[in-house]
């Protein structure tokens, strides 16, 4: 019985190491740190959470995040939206949202606005190597009495720039 049981979780476990395996080879984004298996994994976790592909709203124009025509669904995003900026693309982040956002993935640039108040509530946000999140530069600071936040939606903390 103990034998059947040891051969079970052996199973068991290199068929979950393959399927994890597997779907990670699958990810166009799993090419980072060949050289370190534990960075490789960690990498592809995290962009395991914000499937190119999963997207609901992906930037196709610069400008601002409130315009339907920067997204390709000619919508703004919306409750639970999951949004990718993509490679090349600005999109200016330029108000005060209620609206829970479940995703955000960074491939080209999204830029908070120094001269408006904005808030940005969003579950996970994740930065590509090759992306850009600006809120605030040397260059053009966030003006004094503007507030930039961005807020996770579980309300465990708040980045507020001010």
């Amino acid at each position: 019985m103990k034998k059947v049981y040891l051969l079970q979780t052996a199973v068991l476990f290199l068929f979950t190491a393959f399927l994890t395996t597997n779907a990670y080879t699958q990810m166009e984004d799993c090419g980072a740190h060949p050289d370190d298996e534990m960075m490789h994994d960690e990498h592809c976790a995290v962009f395991a959470l914000v499937p190119y592909d999963g997207a609901t709203h992906i930037a196709v124009n610069n400008g601002s995040w409130f315009n339907p025509t920067t997204w390709n669904v000619l919508s703004v995003p919306g409750t639970n939206a999951q949004v990718v900026i993509d490679s090349g693309l600005t999109v200016t982040y330029d108000a005060v949202s209620e609206v829970e956002i479940h995703w955000v993935r960074v491939i080209g640039t999204l830029n908070f606005s120094s001269t408006v108040n904005t808030k940005l509530k969003v579950i996970t946000a994740v930065v590509d190597p090759v992306g850009h999140l600006n809120i605030g530069t040397a260059a053009t600071p966030v003006i004094n009495g503007v507030t930039a936040k961005t807020k996770p939606s579980s309300g465990l903390y708040s980045i507020k720039f001010n």
